[in-house]
């Protein structure tokens, strides 16, 4: 069954994307005068009995194993996910565009991942806009009787006050460019290749103003700059082997940054300008927040602005320290943390409070490579309260820093499948991963993880 392991965590994510995709096939097949929203319905709910039947098949013929609790729980998140995608696929032909909004549906399925998988709140970006945003839509809706998807003549606004839907429409400037300008300065880029990307953002962002007038010639020649040095970026990066996916975050955030002063361009807003397109605004910045998630989730980046960095400093193991990690952290970690010639232990401390160790020993390779020594980490743990703080890879680097001084060739440590966050962080720092099954003699089981291993 081990192929099957993470089948019930897949399907959750299946179950998300059915709507659309049944949409696409209901249009290219479907001929009599029939509601396509009510037939796609339909064979939405045939796929997903299709889909249970036969996970029920393969439950009684032992192939599959019946869903734990949490594995439950992860395909109900994924029925609700199927149901908001559904109507917010339908939304306009079931006359329901000014409810059903992204802004809806983006925070729903953040309140049920919550309360069903992670007691946790995470994703702080889309947590912050997404509520302004409905509130902003909400109200512009009960101003003029319009929304977003009303856009392009399918409805006649309510008569209102230029000036106030001018403030309503400079908030929404207020809260997409100043966020985002904001979690662009955040990074702290100041070195040559983000003062340069932000020079010429800024640069074009004001030729392109209607009240500036510039010659086309300019705005075309600062466009092709700006493409031309963040393409240089990533080259110089990735052959200087310091390339990380922050800088392609980054350049993300910029370049949406340009787009939005851009559409400012095209409403004439900075000359008393605006009506009902402003709403673009926050739909583009909920996508590209919304990408940014995923991408952080796929390749495990942690910007800058959501880490807060512990005060914390690095110490030698001692007696009395390994003691104190005895009385708060179990003997299991006293064991492990060891003092002598061949090992070299670590602690984090914070206000006299350890809060992180590590432990590590060498030990030679196996035949024919007995005469090569490797660093093997026997133990590394954070407090769960100072996780994500960058505590971590400061004890993982000084410990490598500490082995190559040595002369030591790579440094080796395990991980148990379980251990999530341990695994991207291992990836995260370059580490080579190598899948393993291993024997715990004592309990007569059998563990499934990685080893990891480094050239120092």
């Amino acid at each position: 069954m081990k192929k099957f392991k993470r089948l019930y965590y897949i399907l959750s994510y299946v179950f998300f994307i059915l709507p659309p995709f049944i949409w696409g096939l209901v249009e290219l097949y479907l001929e009599r005068d029939w509601k396509v929203h009510v037939v796609s319905l339909v064979v939405n709910l045939i796929v997903l009995f299709i889909i249970t039947l036969v996970l029920w098949i393969l439950t009684i013929k032992n192939v599959l194993h019946v869903p734990n609790k949490e594995e439950q729980r992860q395909l109900l998140f994924g029925l609700i996910g199927n149901t908001v995608v559904y109507f917010y696929t339908f939304q306009n032909p079931m006359n329901l565009q000014n409810v059903v909004t992204i802004y809806l549906i983006l925070l729903i399925i953040l309140v049920v991942r919550y309360y069903l998988l992670k007691r946790k709140i995470s994703n702080y970006e889309l947590w912050i806009l997404l509520p302004i945003f409905l509130l902003i839509d909400t109200l512009h809706i009960l101003l003029t009787g319009c929304g977003f998807s009303n856009l392009g003549g399918y409805c006649v606004p309510n008569e209102v006050p230029h000036v106030v839907l001018y403030l309503l429409y400079s908030t929404i400037v207020v809260i997409t460019i100043g966020y985002y300008a904001y979690k662009v300065y955040l990074y702290r880029r100041w070195n040559f290749w983000g003062i340069t990307n932000i020079t010429l953002v800024v640069l074009t962002s004001i030729f392109i103003q209607e009240i500036v007038d510039a010659d086309e010639k300019i705005i075309g020649t600062l466009t092709i700059a700006l493409a031309f040095f963040v393409i240089l970026d990533f080259i110089v990066s990735i052959v200087n082997k310091v390339y990380t996916h922050r800088t392609l975050i980054f350049y993300v955030r910029t370049t949406t940054l340009l787009i939005l002063i851009s559409l400012l361009s095209e409403e004439d807003f900075f000359i008393g300008q605006a009506d009902e397109d402003m709403l673009v605004l926050m739909v583009i910045v909920t996508y590209v927040s919304f990408g940014i998630t995923i991408l952080k989730s796929l390749l495990h980046i942690t910007e800058e602005a959501d880490t807060t960095k512990a005060n914390f400093t690095i110490e030698i193991l001692t007696e009395d320290l390994r003691n104190q990690i005895k009385e708060n952290y179990g003997d299991v970690a006293y064991d492990y943390m060891e003092i002598g010639d061949n090992i070299y232990s670590l602690i984090a401390i914070e206000d006299n409070t350890i809060i992180g160790f590590i432990s590590t020993y060498t030990q030679p390779l196996k035949e024919p490579l007995e005469d090569t020594m490797e660093a093997y980490i026997n133990i590394i743990e954070v407090h769960k309260d100072y996780r994500r703080q960058g505590i971590a890879s400061t004890l993982i680097n000084e410990t490598e820093h500490y082995f190559k001084r040595q002369g030591i060739p790579q440094i080796r440590a395990w991980s148990s499948m379980d251990k999530v966050e341990a695994i991207q962080l291992w990836q995260a720092l370059n580490y080579n991963l190598s899948p393993t099954t291993i024997h715990i003699d004592s309990k007569n089981v059998n563990v499934e993880g990685y080893y990891v291993v480094k050239s120092l």
